[in-house]
């Protein structure tokens, strides 16, 4: 691989694809390639690519971040002077256009213990999913982008969710389903009838586009996004409906980010004593041990005792409880138990 260097394991290649919806509850997903991102190079100078290298990071921290005004953040400064040495593999590559591109991955463990020295908190791995419904209207009609047919602008989507390492959804239509979101329904009315639709889908968030194509073939899309009980609006005007799209999705990822990834959530640890009840078999402990083992809000999981169908585990959770119960809360494997602290049942 030309121009390649690695320390600790290969390039993984950015995967491109919407998310098709999945048989029942969906909830989160572990996002990947959190610390590689891919940027544009003049040349394969080394000025260029220190340059190069610098841009790739900051991307790398909007993702772990959660926020795009971290690329601002003066804290970062002397992270981003490191970023040629936090790199663990670069290769050159080629855009559609033919330009010259840079895709690097960075040392994750390095990178984390940086981030943490300058006080910059890092959204772990586990993201609440988002189903998104784009509903376009036209001088010709309604159409609803679905993951039967994805389309450019379910390509823009994906991209930029990509690149915000927010996991989005489209949903599958059927005929009943467009039924209900006919030309006759207008908004708001409109996006409170995608996100009734949507909760079969069970994802913590859903986000609602209506893209109007207007007489002078401008384009406009009003946002609603459905999150814990609330909503949130924006509207968007402009010229390419792909662009206003992506944009959308940052607002998306911006919104997670607030809610998510406050830096009081991620700030600290905490010592906790987690007791997961349901646990009947081998297998059982066995997935409620990877799965906490998974989780990048725990460290240091150790079993404190087993009995019955009861395991407690000793564990040091970053950001504390409300962190571990959000990041468990994502999932569909266990379930908190009711006016119980620190306590889980094992989903069936």
């Amino acid at each position: 691989m030309s121009g390649a260097r690695s320390r600790r394991c290969g390039l993984r290649a950015a995967a491109l694809a919407v998310s098709l919806a999945l048989a029942g509850g969906v909830g989160a997903r572990d996002v990947t390639d959190l610390y590689s991102a891919t940027v544009a190079i003049q040349d394969r100078s080394t000025a260029e690519l220190a340059r190069a290298a610098q841009q790739a990071l900051v991307q790398v921290i909007v993702k772990l971040t959660g926020a795009r005004s971290s690329a601002g953040d003066a804290r970062i400064k002397s992270v981003l002077r490191s970023a040629s040495k936090l790199m663990l593999q670069y290769a050159y590559g080629k855009a559609v256009d033919g330009s010259l591109t840079l895709s690097a991955e960075f040392d994750a463990e390095e990178l984390a213990r940086e981030l943490d020295a300058s006080g910059i908190g890092v959204w772990g791995k586990e993201r609440p999913d988002t189903l998104v419904w784009l509903i376009i209207d036209t001088g010709v009609g309604r159409r609803i982008v679905t993951s039967d047919e994805p389309e450019a602008l379910a390509t823009a989507a994906a991209q930029r969710a990509q690149a915000r390492a927010v996991p989005v959804l489209l949903p599958l239509m059927e005929i009943e389903d467009t039924q209900r979101l006919s030309a006759a329904i207008a908004w708001p009315a409109l996006a409170d009838a995608a996100h009734e639709l949507g909760r079969r889908y069970a994802t913590p968030a859903t986000l609602v586009g209506h893209v109007i194509q207007s007489a002078s073939s401008a384009w406009s899309v009003r946002w609603r996004l459905f999150l814990d009980g609330e909503t949130l609006d924006w509207t968007q005007q402009g010229e390419l409906p792909e662009q206003l799209v992506a944009d959308g999705i940052d607002g998306l990822g911006d919104a997670l980010g607030r809610r998510y990834a406050t830096p009081a959530m991620l700030a600290g640890s905490a010592r906790l004593r987690v007791t997961v009840v349901g646990v009947r078999s081998a297998e059982d402990y066995a997935r409620v041990a990877n799965y906490l083992g998974s989780l990048d809000s725990l460290r240091d999981t150790f079993v404190v005792s087993v009995s019955g169908a009861q395991v407690v585990f000793d564990v040091t959770a970053r950001g504390g409880r409300a962190a571990l119960a959000q990041a468990i809360g994502f999932g569909n494997l266990l379930a908190p138990v009711p006016a119980q602290t620190d306590v889980y049942e094992l989903r069936p």
